[in-house]
This record gives C-alpha cells, sequence and structure tokens, in this order.
C-alpha cells in the first residue's frame, strides 16, 4: 500500500487535535496490552507513526470518493501483506521519503488500522454509513478478527454523546439538521428534473447527424441560462452533451482513409528498425511522395541525412573511448531525475524506460534490468563512483550526493 508519511516522528503526534486526540490512548491499549483476547502490537512491527500514516492516507483517499465503501476491500487487499512481498516498508535512496510502500506483518495489524479508521469517520463522517458499514464487515470478518476491532466499536460508543454536545471542542461543526435535509431534498429534485429534461431532449432529436445537435444543444444552453433560475445540474448535463457531440464531429473530419499510411509512420520505422537500409527506404519514400504533392520532400531529406550521419558516427574504431554502460546511465539518470523531484514513487518506472531508450538507443529489456539497483553490490559502487565523477564538474551537488551513497569511497 502506497503511505503518505503525514507523521515522520512520534513529535509530531503532539500535534493532533481533535478527534485524532481521542483515538490515541486506544491505539495505546493494544501497545500496551491492555486489551483481552488480543495481541500485543510491537512498535518494531508496526510503529505508531506509521499506523496513524496508514489511517490518515486511507481516510484522504474514501472522503475524495462519491462511492467509498465499493474501495474498501481493495485498500484492505493492498494493506495485507502477501507471499513474496517486498519488506513492511521500502524507500529509495535519495528520495524525500513523502511517500513510501507499507505491509502490515500480522494479520491483526490491519484490523487495528482499519478499527482506527472506523473509529475517526464514524465521529468525523456519521452520515457515510455505507461506508462505515464495509469496513466492520472487512475488518471483523472472523471471530479472529472482532476482540481487535470491537474495541473501537466500545469506544465510539462512549465517545459520540460527547463529541456531539460540544463538537467546536473537537474541530467539528455543529450541523443544521432541518436546513441540511432540506437542502439535500432540493438538491436532489433539481438533479432529477435536470435528468428528466435531458432524456426528453435527446429522445426528440434521436438520429439527428451530430451537426444538427451540436445546434439544438447550443440553443438549449441559451435558453436555460436566459431564465430567472437557471437549473445547474441541467447546464452542466447539456455541456457534457455539446461536447461529446462536437468531438464526434472532429473525429469523423480527421478519419485516416482505408489503405492510408503516414509518412511519420514510415520514418519512425525506418529510425527504430531499418536504419541499416534507410538510404534505400527512405530514396523510395521520396519518390512517391513527389509523384503525389512534394509537401513532405524536405522533412524526409532531413530525416535521410540524420540518419545517414548517426550511422557514420556509430562506427566507432576499436579501442577507442564508447561511454557510459547500460548500468552507468541507469544510475546517471536515476539521480538526475531525483534532483528534479522525479522518483519511483510519484511516477511510472516504464516511462523512465522509454525516454532512457530514445536517449541511448539501448535494449529496452536491459535498461529496465539495469534500474532495479542494488546499492550493495561493488560493481554498483563502481558505477556510482564513475558517474559521480562525470558529473563534479558540471553538477557538483549531484555529483556529492552520489558519493554520499556509496558506501566505498
Amino acid at each position: 500500500m502506497r503511505v503518505r508519511n503525514f507523521y515522520k516522528s512520534k513529535a509530531d503526534l503532539g500535534q493532533l487535535n481533535g478527534i485524532r486526540q481521542l483515538l490515541i490512548p486506544i491505539v495505546a491499549k493494544f501497545y500496551q496490552c491492555e486489551t483481552e483476547e488480543t495481541e500485543r502490537i510491537k512498535e518494531s512491527s508496526l510503529p505508531l507513526t506509521t499506523l496513524l500514516n496508514c489511517m490518515e492516507t486511507i481516510l484522504e483517499n474514501l472522503y475524495e470518493q462519491d462511492y467509498p465503501e465499493l474501495s474498501v476491500n481493495e485498500i484492505w487487499d493492498s494493506l495485507k501483506l502477501a507471499r513474496g512481498t517486498l519488506p513492511s516498508r521500502q524507500t529509495w535512496p535519495g528520495t524525500q521519503d513523502l511517500e513510501y510502500d507499507y505491509h502490515v506483518n500480522r494479520w491483526y495489524e490491519a484490523t487495528v488500522i482499519f478499527g482506527a479508521v472506523f473509529f475517526v469517520m464514524a465521529l468525523e463522517r456519521p452520515e457515510m454509513k455505507d461506508c462505515l458499514s464495509a469496513i466492520k464487515t472487512r475488518a471483523s470478518c472472523c471471530s479472529d478478527t472482532v476482540p481487535y476491532f470491537i474495541v473501537f466499536e466500545e469506544e465510539y460508543e462512549e465517545c459520540r454523546d460527547k463529541v456531539q454536545e460540544n463538537p467546536a471542542l473537537y474541530d467539528l461543526k455543529r450541523p443544521d439538521s432541518q436546513e441540511c435535509i432540506l437542502e439535500t431534498r432540493n438538491e436532489k429534485q433539481l438533479m432529477n428534473r435536470a435528468t428528466f429534461l435531458l432524456n426528453s431532449l435527446r429522445t426528440l432529436q434521436m438520429g439527428a447527424p451530430p451537426e444538427v445537435q451540436v445546434y439544438i444543444y447550443e440553443n438549449e444552453i441559451h435558453k436555460e441560462e436566459t431564465k430567472e433560475s437557471p437549473n445547474p445540474y441541467y447546464l452542466q448535463l447539456l455541456e457534457l452533451q455539446l461536447r461529446a457531440e462536437r468531438a464526434k464531429i472532429d473525429f469523423s473530419s480527421r478519419q485516416i482513409p482505408e489503405g492510408y499510411v503516414s509518412v511519420d509512420a514510415i520514418l519512425n520505422a525506418t529510425e527504430c528498425y531499418f536504419k541499416n537500409d534507410a538510404e534505400r527506404i527512405l530514396n523510395a519514400l521520396e519518390y512517391v511522395v513527389a509523384e503525389s504533392n512534394g509537401n513532405e520532400l524536405e522533412r524526409i531529406e532531413a530525416k535521410k541525412i540524420a540518419l545517414m550521419h548517426s550511422l557514420v558516427s556509430s562506427k566507432v574504431p576499436a579501442g577507442k573511448e564508447t561511454g557510459m554502460t547500460t548500468s552507468q546511465q541507469a544510475v546517471f539518470f536515476y539521480y538526475l531525475f531525483n534532483s528534479l523531484g522525479l522518483n519511483f514513487n510519484n511516477s511510472d518506472k516504464a516511462a523512465w524506460v522509454r525516454l532512457i531508450h530514445s536517449v541511448t538507443g539501448r535494449n529496452i529489456d536491459n535498461i529496465r534490468h539495469r534500474l532495479n539497483f542494488n546499492f550493495d553490490e561493488e560493481q554498483t559502487q563502481k558505477d556510482l563512483r564513475y558517474v559521480a565523477g562525470c558529473l563534479k564538474e558540471l553538477f557538483p551537488s549531484i555529483s556529492s550526493k552520489i558519493d554520499r551513497d556509496s558506501s566505498f569511497r
């Protein structure tokens, strides 16, 4: 599970307020073995800061969704330890440690994390009943997990009344229930009315070409906007339909004729797969283009000259310096990207592989393999020292960072 580092040390826990102040004594019982029929949670296995980081990450994820109850099982599966997984917490050298991958070491630790999520959500967002029910079902799925989860349920029952009596003390707003009910009812009526109006309009113009439908939607939007109290939901639905019809027109105007092959596709295939035959292929392409319109002749000629030049340059005499190895190039790009704030946690490693392949021309499988560093290997340390030396003149700060990560000076 990808976890955000909300609390980096126990010193950060002193800033907790609101509902989370009530949570700390509850989870402390599990660390101090003050609960019945439960195992003691060890700080070395599930640090308190990690427990709270997991809780905050899950809450943030669920609060942002329209139907959070559908994600509960997926979150549970990503949190639990599976066979052959990585160690419980893993980060890369040189990252800012803003996020990290975490898996629980023992099954009951996942239940305790979900119990903490349940406790906070039940007091902060009691209206999320379906999500709370899904969390309870998942976390207390068998008789072994019930003793862990029931602690949080009982504490919630004890805290609920005092939180509702004085919500401001816990950074919560006291809702005006009657006003909320009325507002919700009005919103639902507007949404239902908008759906009905759109379905009626679509039925009337069924089968009309996209150009006609664009005109109808534009006219309907203008009519709705000029009303004294326009329906915002109806305007949103009309705008979406208008964009969809415009997209259909744009797509049909750019349809490629059957059997058509673009000049870009031929140039790309020649460069990637038929470089040795580039001159003959591009000569033939120039002939075909010249017979039609000749618009692309300059670009084809420029590509042919570039490929011919690269072929001549690639024939390096024996014994000459050929530059970095693939392993050294992987180290170079890793630290260069890291200096720009890019790492394996906040980006797709496959995108790294594609970019490095495009820049260096190295084999894709080899690049993917070389990006899996083992910083304890002597060869990796040699590569680190070599790359640090290359970067020292232009990028001294990156060079110093590589030197610090090297265990062999």
